[in-house]
């Protein structure tokens, strides 16, 4: 992962770019998306992911327990590994209670980076405004208000962050200020009601062209694996504005996978995550295989990642030269079992089947109750009893990723 240091001035709006959620977007001074918080759960999560545009997670932060005024730990992700919460973290903060704000003026939280401590402190200037100051005084960052050229502030939830320090790295410093929004609990959901109904309506009808009158099933346990068969509908296309991806709906139409790739279609890497935003698979392309082939790393739930020297599942592409494969797209490893990704009638449609030629999992184009057609971008997936259903995900977006479709 490449730091970014120097003098640099962000705009920070205080809330995510995807429809009913909480979260952080950051620009930089070319108007460009440089970092995100998409925090799905509640204003003040207890874990939260700040990532870059393309979706790769940079730092993971944590609330501490156990800790009585209120901590948190942050964690680093590096390009080779995923982060483990039983290491030390990169940074610490602990939130000053009143007492100690009383004694301290207008210090609201302390925070150790290494062997280095510095301080978040209110400014006069508003709500939002503050500053990050090291244990000598120097200013390494300041937030404050934005404010357009004529001199009208643009609202409480829109700032404008200095990095003034030019030995600090700048996700650091974004980390620092999630954590201060955490404690403030800014991390806004969409706040304009006409904006937010507008939206509420869209998705509605989104969802009553995907879901014409189905009835829920069984949920799925933490593990994601069921003894029943399960039935999804695949989006191709991610809730984040004019972005590639890919959004799984389950029977009940909650949104249980999804990926966010902002790059482009057919990226060389993407992150298959839960609702939340939790980074189940990290899938990438190796560069040096002849005929195409992809990797699939998972992340625990608990936060560490298997070793990135073996992954948990391969891919390779069979082309069409290979005249005796017939329909057969893919080969799939998992550990010592093998599948493979089928090819059926139609452009979307398609079948991952073990070695016995059992079906494991069925993608075919979505139809409404009347039988219509919704798209190619819509599919309904089936998935075997007793199959874990994020695997059989991972491999849904390698496919795509092959067909330049997420």
């Amino acid at each position: 992962m490449t730091s970014k240091l120097g003098h640099e001035t962000f705009t920070i709006w205080m809330k995510s770019l995807l429809f009913h959620t909480y979260g952080c977007t950051v620009f930089n001074s070319k108007g460009e998306i440089v970092y995100r918080v998409d925090n799905y759960g509640t204003k003040c999560s207890r874990e939260v992911h700040l990532m870059d545009l393309r979706g790769r997670v940079l730092f993971t932060i944590c609330r501490k327990k156990l800790q009585v005024f209120g901590g948190w730990n942050g964690y680093r992700w590096s390009s080779s590994s995923a982060i483990n919460k039983e290491q030390k973290p990169w940074f610490q903060v602990k939130k000053y209670c009143r007492l100690m704000q009383l004694m301290a003026g207008d210090v609201a939280c302390r925070i150790t980076a290494g062997y280095d401590k510095y301080m978040i402190v209110r400014l006069a200037a508003g709500k939002s405004a503050f500053r990050i100051v090291g244990v000598d005084g120097e200013v390494v960052a300041e937030a404050k208000p934005k404010h357009s050229c004529c001199g009208v502030e643009l609202g409480e939830d829109v700032l404008t962050l200095e990095v003034m320090s030019p030995r600090l790295d700048h996700s650091l410093i974004m980390a620092l200020v999630i954590v201060y929004g955490i404690i403030q609990r800014r991390l806004y959901v969409v706040a304009f009601a006409n904006l937010l109904n507008a939206m509420r309506t869209t998705l509605n009808v989104l969802m009553a062209k995907v879901y014409p009158q189905e009835q829920p099933s069984s949920s799925s346990d933490p593990a994601y694996m069921t003894s029943k068969r399960e039935t999804f509908t695949l989006w191709m296309k991610s809730l984040v504005y004019q972005t590639n991806g890919c959004t799984v709906y389950n029977t009940t139409g909650d949104i249980v996978y999804r990926v966010d790739n902002y790059e482009k279609k057919g990226s060389s890497e993407v992150h298959l995550m839960d609702l939340r935003g939790k980074v189940l698979f990290t899938i990438r392309r190796k560069k040096l295989l002849a005929f195409g082939g992809w990797e699939g790393y998972r992340c625990r739930i608990h936060g560490s990642c298997v070793n990135e020297e073996k992954p948990w599942f391969r891919v390779k592409k069979c082309y069409k030269s290979v005249l005796f494969m017939g329909d057969l797209a893919c080969q799939v490893t998992v550990g010592y079992d093998k599948y493979w990704i089928v090819k059926l009638a139609g452009k979307a449609a398609f079948r991952i089947v073990n070695t016995d030629g059992d079906i494991v999992a069925e993608a075919k184009p979505k139809r409404s109750s009347s039988g219509l057609l919704l798209g190619d971008d819509v599919l309904t997936l089936v998935v075997a009893p007793q199959m874990d259903h994020s695997l059989i995900m991972a491999l849904v977006i390698v496919y795509g990723l092959i067909r330049r479709r997420v």
